[in-house]
């Protein structure tokens, strides 16, 4: 049986990049190309087609579900139980891809992120993490693609460690800037602005970003020691306000979790929040006894704060944010906290890859092969995600709809909205109707279809269309 450790090696150590020449068919979204490869007509690589591709139309069902009969569930668990078959081999196309994707931006923001994947059977003796880096587009917040995932087991602290031993073993902390550094140079004229939570406040990230030509806007962890000797928070509060601004917060449920590991969190109701700005420049000092770390830094900081608590008892904002971009005016102390913002993209791409795909609900047993569905299921939360903003792209809103889609579709979705002309009918208005199939009210109270609605509403459709394709085919 294979462990945990195994899962680190094909992710970290695997040499053999494959690449294969197959399509695979979405329904309604097009299909994705991955580059031909010498093993491109490999029976492997082709049942990936058709994994991906049933993954694709059904993300919610089993992996049983999924096929047809025993026979194409068996060939599943057989691919994803092959040790060739590995989660770099896979997403190696698409990290090609998206890297195109991002040499056609001005600004492209690497959202990173690290998660605690729960499969149904435990497979790791601490716990089983997963780093991802997500391009997003800077400006207007189009989800490009993975351009890097690893998986590993959180280390375990040795008993009787000290701070001195532990900077000379691998930490759950080196998966930051081993992130920007797999992520690699900018490509071409691109600007790479990596984005990261509290976790991510390390002097190590710091220096991997610089090493790599990227910026950072990171939310501070630490109450550092700047050069002066004073601590960052007390130098915050010194600073003049530079202006207010407001942010919408969602409202959010509560969590209350009796049994081990407990977990509190108080339920939120949707505000409109006031935020007061503060900005300015500092001089991070050295973490003292790190010989790694011998050159004070320079950043600049963006401090948001909420000043007045909230009624429902729950938490103001305060997010202070450290940043290697400039930040001399309040229109950029907005860029910064805009670029910080875009953040919540990779918690969705997650929801998307865990629960929108059932990736954690599978039945399989092996580490390997449950990192191998993990790392498919990542292609498919991507495409998910984009079909939200597909939805909202300004750009495309008021084009006729059958410049975009199939015309039997568009017919289906004018029989839906009752609309009288199938030439007249727009993309926005082709969207909402799909949104309304999967639940969505259009009151005004409501705010955009989210990805979940809106793909609830593409199947239903979806299944329209194949009737319809049924009636119209003549019986052979």
């Amino acid at each position: 049986m294979a462990n945990a450790a195994s899962v680190q090696y094909l992710v970290l150590y695997g040499d053999k990049e494959v690449a294969h020449g197959l399509r695979y068919p979405w329904v309604g979204l097009g299909a994705t190309t991955f580059r031909r490869g010498g093993s491109e007509r490999s029976a492997s690589f082709k049942r990936l087609i058709k994994v991906a591709a049933a993954m694709g139309e059904r993300p919610q069902a089993s992996i049983p579900d999924r096929n047809d009969d025993w026979g194409q569930t068996l060939a599943t668990y057989r691919l994803l139980n092959n040790p060739q078959v590995t989660p770099q081999a896979i997403q190696a196309p698409t990290i090609k891809q998206t890297r195109r994707r991002c040499q056609r931006r001005a600004l492209v923001l690497c959202l990173h992120d690290l998660t605690e994947l729960k499969p149904a059977y435990r497979m790791s003796k601490t716990k089983l993490l997963q780093h991802t880096a997500l391009a997003v587009d800077g400006d207007n917040g189009e989800v490009l693609g993975v351009l890097h995932q690893r998986w590993f087991d959180d280390p375990k602290k040795p008993k009787g460690e000290n701070r001195s031993k532990r900077r000379q073993r691998w930490t759950r902390s080196q998966s930051w800037p081993d992130a920007v550094e797999a992520v690699g140079a900018a490509f071409g004229s691109c600007r790479i602005i990596n984005v990261a939570d509290a976790e991510a406040d390390d002097f190590q990230m710091f220096a991997a970003c610089q090493k790599m030509g990227h910026g950072f806007v990171i939310r501070s962890q630490h109450d550092r020691c700047l050069v002066d000797g004073v601590h960052l928070r007390e130098t915050v509060p010194q600073m003049p306000v530079s202006g207010h601004t407001s942010a919408a917060v969602p409202n959010r449920s509560a969590v209350v979790n009796k049994a081990p590991p407990r977990r509190h969190r108080v339920a939120r109701k949707q505000r409109e929040a006031k935020l007061t700005i503060r900005f300015g420049p500092v001089t991070l000092g050295t973490p003292k006894g790190d010989p790694r770390h011998t050159h004070p830094r320079k950043l600049y900081i963006v401090h948001v704060r909420e000043e007045q608590s909230p009624a429902d008892g729950s938490e103001p904002i305060d997010w202070l944010l450290l940043t290697s971009e400039p930040v001399t005016t309040q229109a950029d102390a907005l860029q910064v906290l805009q670029w910080y913002r875009r953040r919540w993209l990779i918690e969705e791409f997650h929801k998307a890859q865990k629960t929108g795909c059932r990736l954690e609900d599978s039945q399989l047993h092996e580490p390997d092969a449950f990192v191998t569905l993990a790392a498919i299921a990542a292609v498919v939360a991507v495409r998910l995600l984009n079909l939200r903003h597909q939805a909202d792209s300004s750009e495309q809103a008021q084009e006729p709809a059958r410049q975009r889609f199939d015309a039997l579709w568009v017919l289906v979705v004018c029989k839906l909205a009752k609309h009288s002309d199938a030439s007249t009918l727009t993309v926005r208005q082709f969207y909402h109707t799909i949104a309304k199939q999967g639940g969505w009210l259009a009151r005004r109270s409501d705010g955009r279809p989210g990805w979940q609605t809106l793909w609830r509403g593409w199947r239903r459709v979806a299944a329209y269309v194949t009737g319809a394709e049924l009636v119209s085919s003549p019986l052979e």
